[in-house]
């Protein structure tokens, strides 16, 4: 960006855990101590319901039909009411892979029925509460921080995420399956501070 617009501006890039939650990083904007986020539309939903919609299990089929909502007038009425409430402005929405269960649990979660009493790690938000307690499931919250040792020492017997996600925080060390669920078409929205 420095470079692109002649020194003009410049970006400095945090890991999102070091900045706290997803819920204190959506709030820096309000507060100014953060620019441009990026942060997925059930944290954003927070702040306006409807846009969490995106979010919910099995709402979209496949990463295209994710782009054609991002393209939609559905899309940028949803973020226009975001922008409105928060004084915030959602510049992007990106995909960013479909969710899949890990899991240490004796057998692979392979139909609905496995997921039953399954301690399974979730962000805090709505929406990825709702898949794992529609099959029987046991969602505990953990910061994203926290995953990697709440899944080796035991604390939680699976977790979710797309699978780089999986495979850039090294969930294969500590999970022995896999299950390409693909519940939730995840996406990040790009959100830029109403004081920048």
């Amino acid at each position: 960006i420095k470079k692109r617009t002649n020194g003009k501006y410049d970006i400095q890039v945090f890991p999102a855990s070091s900045l706290g939650k997803e819920a204190d990083i959506n709030q820096g904007l309000t507060l100014g101590t953060v620019d441009i986020i990026l942060s997925g539309a059930s944290f954003a939903g927070r702040t306006y319901t409807p846009l969490a919609i995106s979010y919910f299990p099995f709402i979209f089929r496949d990463a295209e039909h994710q782009l054609k909502y991002a393209k939609s007038d559905v899309f940028r009425e949803l973020a226009k009411g975001y922008d409105d409430k928060s004084g915030n402005h959602i510049t992007a929405l990106s995909y960013y892979g479909a969710r899949h269960v890990t899991s240490s649990a004796a057998r692979p979660v392979s139909k609905p029925e496995d997921m039953k009493g399954l301690k399974i790690r979730v962000p805090d938000a709505p929406a990825y509460l709702a898949f794992p307690k529609s099959l029987g499931a046991n969602p505990t919250p953990i910061a994203f921080a926290e995953v990697y040792l709440a899944l080796q020492n035991g604390t939680v017997d699976a977790q979710e995420n797309p699978l780089p996600t999986i495979e850039a925080k090294k969930f294969y060390e500590v999970q022995k399956n896999i299950s390409l669920t693909g519940h939730i078409v995840d996406s990040l929205l790009t959100i830029c501070s109403g004081q920048l």
